[in-house]
């Protein structure tokens, strides 16, 4: 809470918290991937943005399967995301919409307040913009987009994501044209 007390079976801002405090995105299916993503691929160790890039790096790892639908929307509703996040998380395979709702738990459970935006991206695979999904997430005072898929896409087609990469990038300086819905 503002106080600084621990919340419990509530909620702040749209981030719930299960009995013992701790984030919950209300689908205990969904927490448990969520819960074995992360110890997969953090450590107490970790600082918090060493985690999320570790988180990020984990979805971008996730195999590439064909379009979903589109859809035309600003952002995921909490229904669209978790069934996005739960086909890739048990599956392994998706495309933009469920890499965006995966790393979007990832950060939401890190603490990161992450938005999974809807939209529209021009980048290589297409000489006009197409539907797509990422991630935005405030950070000290400024709004900063995350795209594992375009980073996947890179790693199956030999482009640099130190050149096109799209980890914690501005909408100014990342590696294509995204335009909210």
């Amino acid at each position: 809470t503002e106080s600084g007390a621990l919340l419990c079976n509530g909620s702040w801002h749209d981030f719930q918290f299960d009995d013992q405090g701790y984030y919950t995105t209300g689908d205990a299916e969904l927490d448990g991937y969520v819960e074995e993503a992360l110890a997969a691929c953090t450590d107490e160790t970790m600082t918090q943005a060493e985690k999320l890039y570790a988180a990020y790096c984990h979805v971008r790892s996730f195999g590439y399967l064909g379009r979903n639908s589109t859809i035309y929307v600003k952002t995921m509703s909490p229904t669209q995301a978790s069934a996005y996040a739960k086909k890739i998380f048990s599956t392994g395979k998706g495309d933009c919409y469920n890499f965006a709702a995966a790393f979007y738990y990832l950060a939401r459970r890190l603490g990161y307040d992450a938005t999974a935006v809807v939209g529209n991206c021009g980048y290589v695979w297409n000489t006009r913009a197409i539907p797509h999904g990422w991630v935005e997430i405030p950070i000290d005072g400024a709004t900063y987009l995350f795209d594992p898929q375009i980073e996947n896409y890179n790693n199956r087609n030999g482009i640099s994501n130190e050149t096109h990469g799209a980890f914690q990038v501005t909408y100014a300086t990342a590696p294509a044209n995204y335009d909210p819905n």
